[in-house]
């Protein structure tokens, strides 16, 4: 029995939520802290899977023969994950029989690789992901000011991005126009969409720049005391979707003053080190939208890494706005449903004012396998928020 100090509507994120579990206390005899501990392999089970081995170049998972749920004991022995970050190696290795499986980001430069080829299938879905443009508002990088926030929000062209980069892959892709949910989760995010009036704006970047002291110099850049802004755009190296809207987006935000550049590190270093440390300027990565509609744990000021939380917060882009708080705050303990909305409405109202991202598309799942390697239900959960894979245990070799 767990009792709350206070009314929290998302307690069952607190206890694990759809992707997490309860751990029991008698795993770790040495407390919490597992740093130095289960390096490579973890010796018990609470699913249908034991992690028999891991490192940075696989993981091994071997059958839980004791599973207490007897129909879903694995069918196979093991199952081995080979971690691809490049999207053409990715490709490539399902493609020549490496794999037998991918889930991968669906791309312009994939999609047709994996659909034409005879000897795979392929499957899309939908998701609780999306994709956004964040900016990083801490101090001393150049979105800090809110004003360079809204210039660059209404330089970039979203539907040029749709059209040019998604939509060759996702034809139905849809503009996303909320924070930080979703239309097809819940009732967050409904009309009128607080995003839907941000398009391209000359009048409105020069409005917002010059607002902030800021000229243009000899080389059509925006600068301010003699000094060139320049935005550093980080991305996950191997993305090729991300790559491609660098190369096609810098020279087109450079017509609008901006100076942006390309800083951008391996996945591991991006999403594990820099992100948390608030070092970059701005990037596009994927979130997961929870069915409940709480943001406080990502986006309250409390939740900027810091040494009040052990620098583990979650608001990796020292967004804080104290009437966004009370928001997070009040909806948080609402149990009134229709009032709840209100709220969240509201607060997402708030988070556009800010311009605390840029909106792009709700994010769609593809699965492709070789059913000569394996067979089963394997399109069962291709909407699940918990990937293609859940249902893992249900696979089989044909």
């Amino acid at each position: 029995v767990v009792h709350f100090s206070t009314t929290y509507n998302d307690w069952p994120d607190v206890l694990g939520g759809f992707s997490g579990v309860i751990l029991e206390k008698s795993k770790f005899p040495q407390g919490p802290d597992t740093g130095k501990t289960m390096q490579t392999s973890i010796g018990f089970s609470g699913g249908p899977w034991k992690l028999e081995s891991f490192s940075k170049d696989k993981e091994v998972l071997v059958r839980n023969a004791s599973y207490w749920d007897a129909s879903r004991i694995p069918l196979l022995d093991s199952v081995t994950f080979v971690p691809v970050t490049e999207t053409t190696k990715e490709v490539q290795a399902i493609k020549t029989g490496q794999v037998a499986a991918i889930y991968p980001q669906p791309a312009v430069d994939n999609v047709p690789e994996l659909t034409g080829a005879s000897n795979l299938k392929t499957i899309f879905g939908s998701t609780t992901q999306y994709e956004n443009i964040w900016y990083n508002e801490k101090q001393g990088h150049p979105f800090a000011d809110k004003n360079v926030r809204a210039a660059f929000s209404y330089a970039f062209d979203r539907q040029t991005f749709l059209n040019d980069i998604v939509k060759p892959f996702d034809p139905s892709v849809q503009m996303l126009n909320c924070a930080v949910w979703l239309p097809a989760v819940g009732k967050w995010c409904v009309e009128p969409y607080p995003w839907s009036d941000v398009s391209p704006d000359a009048q409105k970047v020069n409005q917002y720049m010059t607002a902030s002291g800021y000229t243009k110099n000899g080389s059509g850049y925006w600068s301010k005391g003699g000094q060139t802004l320049t935005i550093k755009w980080m991305a996950n190296t191997g993305n090729k979707r991300r790559e491609d809207t660098q190369a096609e987006f810098i020279p087109l935000l450079a017509k609008q003053g901006f100076k942006v550049v390309t800083d951008n590190s391996d996945s591991g270093t991006v999403f594990q080190k820099r992100l948390p440390a608030g070092d970059y300027d701005m990037s596009m990565f994927i979130q997961v939208a929870s069915p409940d509609p709480t943001v406080t744990s990502s986006m309250s000021c409390a939740q900027i890494p810091s040494a009040a939380n052990q620098g583990q917060g979650q608001n990796d882009w020292w967004y804080c706005d104290k009437a966004a708080d009370a928001l997070m705050t009040q909806s948080d303990a609402e149990l009134n449903v229709d009032q709840r909305q209100q709220e969240i409405h509201q607060l997402d109202q708030v988070m556009r004012q800010d311009y605390v991202n840029l909106p792009l598309y709700a994010f769609p799942s593809m699965l492709a396998w070789d059913p000569s390697q394996v067979t089963g239900p394997v399109t069962q959960y291709i909407n699940n928020p918990e990937s293609n894979l859940w249902n893992l245990y249900a696979w089989s070799k044909p």
